[in-house]
């Protein structure tokens, strides 16, 4: 009976011993090209061989992975505008990749505000006390996606409900004007600031201001500063008054049958006699003229009382 002769080459392989090299999930079709991309295109790829001796080489390839993206250059993004209810503000994405599309959203102390999705947004009521901030996220076709958050605002300040300043008082030399500030926002702290033609009159901060000879000939203002925590400082202006005029020389008296403050020389019409306050007969006469000065009382035929 004849015998295999096993004195020389190699041994063929017996099925139990037989290993299984690892095989790829997928395989490329043979002569079909990747689709192109604007991606960086996928370098080769190369095949994986695995040999044993005694075995047949044996070669397989992975599959492909998705296209290599290029990294998109970001710019910051800045918030400008005011950060009060009712103002409008409004974000510069900064300097990122040209061709690159943007998408906004706003956030009020770091969460999403509804809708808030354009390049400026209102503050609300509702953003009062919070810091605004927007996050852009910036995209384009072969580029990795990048979102980029702006720095937070300042506290949004809610606004003073300011009223309107008036002044009241006679436009003379020597005369007293007041103001009365209007309506406001329930605990505003006042502050004033007097005007003569538009110029701030030095030290004159008060409710009220004493017309003096530097302000005949022009007109009179006064700012009034409202202050309060949580809003934003506000400043109305009054309406300006006639032009300060010079004290005139007579005037007619009070309906009391008293003269002004400005012209307190009373005069007698029937006596042509003039009261120069503190005389004898001054707190008893009813004026029936009055005059700022005895020069004008003169002027106009008074004589001067006796006692």
């Amino acid at each position: 009976m004849a015998t295999a002769d096993t004195s020389a080459g190699t041994p063929a392989p017996q099925p139990s011993e037989a290993v299984a090299v690892p095989r790829a999930s997928a395989e490329p079709s043979a002569g079909v090209e990747p689709p192109e991309s604007s991606a960086t295109p996928v370098p080769p790829v190369t095949p994986v061989t695995g040999s044993t001796p005694g075995f047949r080489s044996e070669s397989n390839t992975s599959a492909v992975t998705a296209p290599v993206l290029k990294t998109l250059s970001a710019g910051t993004p800045t918030v400008s505008g005011s950060a009060v209810v009712g103002s409008t503000l409004s974000v510069a994405p900064g300097s990122w990749t040209s061709g690159t599309a943007f998408a906004y959203q706003w956030l009020a102390n770091g969460v999403v505000i509804a809708k808030a999705t354009a390049a400026s947004y209102k503050a609300v009521a509702a953003d009062a006390g919070k810091r605004l901030s927007v996050r852009v996220t910036g995209s384009k076709a072969g580029f990795t996606t990048v979102v980029k958050t702006s720095a937070v605002t300042a506290p949004v300040l809610k606004r003073l409900t300011a009223g309107t300043p008036t002044v009241r008082g006679t436009t003379h030399v020597g005369q007293t004007l007041t103001v009365s500030p209007g309506s406001w926002t329930a605990g505003s702290a006042l502050a004033y600031q007097w005007f003569a033609n538009g110029a701030a009159i030095t030290g004159a901060t008060k409710t009220s201001l004493v017309l003096a000879a530097a302000h005949r000939g022009r007109t009179i203002t006064v700012r009034v500063t409202g202050t309060l925590a949580g809003y934003v400082t506000a400043a109305k202006t009054s309406a300006p008054t006639a032009k300060i005029a010079a004290v005139p020389g007579q005037t007619a008296p009070l309906t009391t049958g008293e003269c002004p403050s400005w012209a307190p020389i009373k005069g007698n019409a029937s006596s042509m006699i003039y009261h120069l306050p503190g005389g004898r007969s001054y707190a008893v006469t009813k004026a029936e003229a009055c005059f700022s000065t005895e020069a004008a009382a003169v002027a106009a035929g008074f004589r001067a009382a006796k006692r």
